[in-house]
Formats: structure tokens, sequence, C-alpha cells
């Protein structure tokens, strides 16, 4: 049986969506346990000064 869609390569594919095949392989890196120890305390200090995280920004109680 044959497909009803041909096989396109990735390249093929991004070239076609105007993207870098960069971006098709990309994979955020997970932040090193140091880092993210430190983000864990400034989202604490965060929330003790009344201050917390909406969407991208912070924004003030």
């Amino acid at each position: 049986m044959k497909k009803a869609t041909p096989d396109y390569t990735v390249s093929e594919l991004c070239r076609a969506l105007v993207v870098s095949t960069n971006s098709y392989y990309y994979a955020p890196a997970m932040p090193s346990d140091s880092k993210q120890a430190f983000l864990t305390l400034i989202e604490s200090i965060a929330e003790d000064s009344g201050m917390y995280m909406e969407g991208a920004g912070y924004t003030l109680n």
C-alpha cells in the first residue's frame, strides 16, 4: 500500500516553511543544579517581598 503523501526530508520541510534546520533540532538546555538553586532563591525572595511572577514579567501586589 502506498502512502497518501510523499516523504520529505527535514531540510526540504524547513526550506518550505522558511525556518532554519537548527530550529527544528533545537532543544532548550536544562538549568544546572546551581542555577536552579539560584532561581529558587530569587523566587523565594520575590514571594517574601510581595512580588510574584505573572506571565513573562514580575508584577507587584
